[in-house]
C-alpha cells in the first residue's frame, strides 16, 4: 500500500465543492443550478468531458458511489472481452463505465426522440436519475434509442441489498428470505448464503448498500472481513456455520426505510415537478 487506506493503483486528486461547481458553470452556455450536491449525480454523465483533463492517459473512465459500495477483484468481471466490446458498461449510478474517446465522452448531449435533452436535466435543481436506469430522460435512453454499443448489466458483477429490510434481502430473492452475508477476503469479494442448510458461497464484484447505515467494528489494518446486518466485523471474530447465518440474518424493526420514505414526501412537496415525472414513469410503465 503507498498509503493506508488507498490502494497502489488509485490516484487521488482532490477538488473542493467551489472549484468543481466553477468548473461546471465554465462548461455550459446556460446556469446549472447546484444548490443540492445531491444533484451533481444528474452530470455523471459528462464527466468525460468535465474532467478531460484528468482522465488522458486512460482508455476507459467511469462512475462508482462512494459511500455505501464495497468493491471486490472487478477485473474477474469487467475483463478485455468486455472493454473490446461495449462503449457502455453497466447502467447503474453506483457503477457504470464509458470509452474514453470525444465521440462517446459527448453522447450525453444527444437529444431524444421526444425533443428532451441533457438541458431539461442540468438546468433545474431537482435531481432526475440522469445517470441511471430508464427514467423519462437519461444517458441509457440515449444509448437504447441510438443502439450504441453498450451492456446493462454485467452478470454476477453486483449485489444490490434492498433498502426496505434490516436483512440483506435482494429482489431477486422473490419474497423468499434467504440468510446472507458478504465477506472480503484481501481484495476478494463473496456473497454468502444458506440454501437447503448448506452454506454457499460466490464471488462478487461489488455490493451496493442502499440508504443504509453499517458499523465499523475493525481497524485499518483488517484485510479479511464480513458484513452483517448492519456491522462489518473481523473474520478473527466470527465462526461460520448455518445457525451463525441464521441468526444475524434474522429480521427485525427497521425504521429507516420509513424514515426515508417521510423524506421522500416532504422532498415531493418541495419539489412537485419531481413528483409529477416519478407519477409519469409510473403510469407509463402500467399501460
Amino acid at each position: 500500500m503507498a498509503e493506508l487506506g488507498k490502494p497502489e493503483n488509485v490516484r487521488l486528486i482532490q477538488m473542493s465543492w467551489e472549484d468543481c461547481k466553477k468548473r461546471i458553470e465554465a462548461a455550459y452556455d446556460f446556469n446549472v443550478p447546484l444548490v443540492y450536491k445531491y444533484k451533481i449525480c444528474d452530470l455523471k454523465p459528462a464527466y468525460g468531458e468535465l474532467f478531460r483533463d484528468c482522465l488522458e492517459e486512460y482508455d476507459f473512465w467511469g462512475h462508482i458511489d462512494i459511500s455505501d459500495t464495497i468493491f471486490g477483484n472487478l477485473r474477474a468481471f469487467i475483463t478485455d472481452e468486455l472493454l473490446n466490446t461495449y462503449d457502455k458498461i453497466h447502467m447503474y449510478g453506483h457503477l457504470t463505465l464509458y470509452r474514453n474517446i470525444p465521440e462517446v465522452n459527448a453522447r450525453y448531449r444527444i437529444p431524444l426522440s421526444t425533443g428532451q435533452s441533457y438541458r431539461d436535466v442540468f438546468t433545474v435543481e431537482e435531481t432526475m436519475s440522469f445517470d441511471e436506469m430508464y427514467n423519462e430522460i437519461s444517458i441509457n435512453q440515449i444509448y437504447k434509442e441510438n443502439h450504441y454499443s453498450k451492456i446493462d448489466r454485467v452478470p454476477g458483477l453486483v449485489v444490490d441489498i434492498l433498502p426496505y429490510f434490516w436483512s440483506f434481502w435482494l429482489s431477486q430473492d422473490r419474497g423468499v428470505k434467504i440468510p446472507r452475508v458478504l465477506e472480503w477476503n484481501q481484495g476478494v469479494l463473496k456473497e454468502i448464503v444458506l440454501a437447503d442448510e448448506q452454506i454457499r458461497a460466490r464471488e462478487i464484484g461489488y455490493v451496493h448498500f442502499q440508504k443504509r447505515k453499517i458499523s465499523i467494528d475493525l481497524t485499518d489494518t483488517v484485510d479479511h472481513f464480513y458484513l452483517v446486518p448492519n456491522c462489518i466485523l473481523p473474520a478473527a471474530s466470527v465462526t461460520l456455520t448455518p445457525e451463525w447465518l441464521k441468526q444475524v440474518s434474522t429480521d427485525r424493526t427497521y425504521w429507516a426505510p420509513v424514515v426515508g420514505r417521510v423524506n421522500r414526501i416532504i422532498n415531493y412537496a418541495k419539489h412537485p415537478r419531481v413528483f409529477m415525472r416519478k407519477l409519469r414513469a409510473v403510469l407509463k410503465q402500467r399501460k
